[in-house]
């Protein structure tokens, strides 16, 4: 009865093992779809082509409030970016994500609350034969161009095959009060 008692243990041990083997070979895989969603999000800090928008205000008019770049246009610049096809973007390092907030305070341009100045610096991925083109073909990208020449604020564009933009910050992901909405069945 101890013989198999043992025998049937040994059994079940071999099968466990089997078992942890296989959820260990799947564990050190990805799903290509979680990983997409994360990039997307913001989650995962991406790579890829694009191109580079460097904006130096002129220094000779950035003392008056009425002749600098603002947070306005900065975010119209990155709503014209999206339009363009842009697929992840950030200003001076810090990625925008579905929650972020470029803003105003204390006199200066906040990026995910975190105080940005110049050079403004934005990383845009994407397809970059288009999105230059299509930035410049958007009502954003217009205005865009239309306050650089009016401010006379050095503005380069650089495309490139392998830009990076950083993931978001943890606390910039995750909601506080929205919750999801479960399904009726």
């Amino acid at each position: 009865a101890r013989k198999r008692l043992l025998a049937s243990r040994e059994k079940t041990a071999t099968s466990l093992r089997a078992s942890v083997a296989k959820l260990r070979a799947s564990a050190d895989r990805t799903d290509p779809a979680y990983e997409t969603l994360r990039v997307k999000t913001g989650d995962r800090a991406a790579r890829g082509p694009g191109i580079t928008i460097t904006a130096t205000p002129n220094n000779a008019g950035a003392q008056r409030k009425t002749n600098r770049l603002t947070d306005n246009d900065l975010q119209i610049l990155v709503n014209g970016l999206w339009y363009a096809g842009a697929e992840a973007i950030s200003i001076n390092g810090r990625r925008i994500g579905t929650m972020s907030a470029i803003r105003t305070a204390g006199g200066g341009i906040t990026v995910n609350y975190e105080r940005i100045g110049p050079p403004y610096v934005i990383v845009a991925l994407g397809n970059e034969d288009n999105l230059e083109a299509r930035l410049d073909d958007n009502p954003s990208g217009r205005y865009w161009l239309s306050r650089v020449q009016a401010l006379r604020v050095e503005n380069e564009v650089a495309s490139s095959t392998q830009l990076t933009v950083p993931a978001v910050k943890a606390q910039r992901l995750t909601p506080i009060h929205a919750k999801a909405i479960e399904e009726a069945q």
